[in-house]
């Protein structure tokens, strides 16, 4: 009886917990100095993050010793067994510290133009898609994502912190021609140890050794150093192409640079093209293996598709 009043109090306590409020900084008179705000919908189980400017820099992380478990200080904190998906939105520029710090592993996107993010702020995110604006990684700032394969750098990256990817799962993480420098430490990880790969945009002689430096070399496999066709997008990697990185990644590769370039040419353009015999609408579907479905029509069959428009369309496979 006596567990099952406690479990009464804890499932009480959270459904009348807080659902939104204020996510941003907060001055030394009490008020926040931007817009974020955040609300959390308990059917798609989904946190929203929205709003100008920025969040608070730090939400604190802490052990929760009667629960056993790390914790978020974040206004969220109620819901973060729950959280299934964070969409980060608005005109946000940051994303702070341990803001989905031990959550069971959400899915995160990011469309806000972020521009840098602080310790732990997506520790135990997973199948992350970071956008274009993002500039620095700070110290420990992707570590312990549980990125399924790859965590891929926009090229707006410049600076990596000590730690960046501490125990991120990933095995292989993609690194672009504007990172200036790297922190100590950023690669260690006992999931990916004796098997990272980092691909390098390799600008000039023995950039990406002299990057990732002695202080980080110990816990990477391998450096691929690459080159991008800046008119198409292709990478090069050990005369091997790839139409973008998340194939890079996925190491399927184009028969020649031809074809990577007429491919990448026309998913630019929004036209379906071919690859090893099938087809596919964006590089996006052919990263994911969503190929069009062979369909041949006869003449009954497109008139009836055509309707009263009286206009054939034709697919091929």
């Amino acid at each position: 009886m006596k567990k099952i009043l406690i479990l009464g109090l804890v499932l009480s306590f959270n459904a009348n917990a807080q659902t939104s409020g204020n996510c941003g900084p907060i001055d030394e008179n009490g008020s926040y100095t931007s817009s974020c705000t955040w609300s959390y919908d308990k059917t798609t189980k989904t946190l929203n993050i929205t709003g100008d400017g920025y969040m608070a820099e730090s939400f604190g992380g802490y052990l929760d010793s009667d629960q056993d478990r790390y914790r978020t200080g974040a206004p969220w904190a109620d819901f973060d067994q729950e959280i299934q998906n964070v969409d980060i939105g608005g005109n946000l520029k940051n994303i702070g510290a341990y803001a989905v710090y031990g959550m069971s592993a959400p899915n995160v996107t990011i469309s806000a133009p972020i521009e840098y993010i602080n310790n732990q702020s997506l520790a135990s995110a997973r199948n992350i898609e970071l956008p274009e604006t993002l500039q620095t990684v700070n110290a420990w700032g992707l570590a312990w994502t549980s990125s399924t394969n790859a965590i891929i750098l926009p090229e707006s990256v410049k600076t990596i912190g000590d730690g960046a990817f501490w125990w991120a799962s990933a095995t292989k993480i993609i690194l672009g021609s504007n990172v200036t420098s790297i922190g100590e430490n950023s690669f260690v990880s006992g999931y990916n140890e004796d098997h990272l790969v980092i691909y390098c945009e390799n600008t000039t002689e023995n950039r990406c050794s002299n990057l990732i430096g002695e202080h980080n070399s110990d816990y990477v496999s391998k450096i691929k150093p690459f080159t991008k066709d800046k008119n198409t997008g292709v990478y090069e990697v050990d005369g091997t192409y790839y139409a973008n990185a998340e194939l890079l990644v996925k190491e399927q590769a184009c028969t020649d640079k031809a074809q990577c370039g007429e491919i990448a040419l026309k998913a630019k353009n929004g036209l379906a093209f071919e690859f090893n015999g099938k087809f596919y609408a964006s590089l996006d579907d052919l990263a994911q293996g969503k190929y069009i479905p062979k369909r041949i029509y006869t003449l009954d069959e497109a008139n009836r598709v055509a309707g009263e428009k009286n206009r054939v369309s034709i697919r091929y496979r």
